[in-house]
């Protein structure tokens, strides 16, 4: 996850690379665009595969997640670490989180926990 640099209502808090589908794009190659804009890691449509579809409601305007992951092991991190998530997340993390996203991270974490 990444802070966001925009200023708007959701300005500070951590989300997932993404961002808007350009009216010639499938949802795919718009998801491996913005990863390669945003974390300079490229990878072709073929190493991802789509996990969720999530809208959410937010009073500002409605927004339209396409989930993906990748199926390909990539170097996402030249510096750093992960950072663990456990089902406690929300506790610790929730108030830098935008809304949109919690249903995302649990399905997740249940996905990880179910092998």
């Amino acid at each position: 996850m990444q802070k966001r640099q925009t200023e708007d209502f959701l300005e500070g808090k951590l989300e997932f690379p993404g961002g808007k589908i350009e009216p010639y794009e499938k949802p795919a190659e718009a998801a491996v665009r913005e990863l390669r804009e945003e974390t300079n890691v490229s990878v072709s449509p073929s190493e991802i595969d789509l996990f969720d579809v999530v809208t959410h409601h937010y009073e500002e305007k409605t927004v339209k997640l396409y989930v993906f992951l990748l199926t390909s092991k990539v170097e996402l991190f030249q510096k750093g670490g992960w950072y663990g998530l456990n089902g406690n997340w929300q506790d610790e993390l929730g108030q830098h989180i935008p809304p949109a996203n919690y249903g995302i991270l649990n399905k997740l974490l249940a996905e990880v926990a179910s092998g």
